[in-house]
């Protein structure tokens, strides 16, 4: 069953690292629904420079993250982090989004598996 987040599991993401990726900010997501605090960004970045933002929520306690936007720019990135729940058209704004990784590599530590 998909929960609510809280302030904990944002903190034990940061710093963890998803699938190849540092990451380096998470929040709940925004919006007027009444589960929205139930879901959340995750803004990350590899070893090679690369971000990604993903959606992501907990269901039976395990992450599940989804609906990946890999970026090469750090600015593009954080302008996705902070608005890619708010509606605004990022095909304008953003024109470098890729729903591929632009380049995986490995990074050193393990990947998070549960939030405890």
């Amino acid at each position: 069953m998909i929960r609510k987040l809280t302030d904990r599991d944002l903190s034990d993401l940061v710093g963890a690292i998803l699938h190849g990726y540092h990451v380096e900010d998470a929040r709940i997501k925004q919006g007027s629904f009444s589960d929205s605090d139930h879901y959340g960004i995750i803004l990350g970045r590899n070893a090679n420079g690369n971000y990604v933002t993903w959606q992501f929520h907990f269901d039976d306690e395990e992450l599940s993250v989804y609906w990946g936007h890999y970026l090469a720019d750090k600015d593009a990135a954080l302008h996705d982090f902070n608005t890619r729940d708010l509606g605004i058209d990022t095909d304008n704004t953003l024109p470098n989004i890729s729903e591929q990784p632009i380049e995986l590599s490995a990074v050193a530590g393990e990947e998070l598996k549960s939030c405890e």
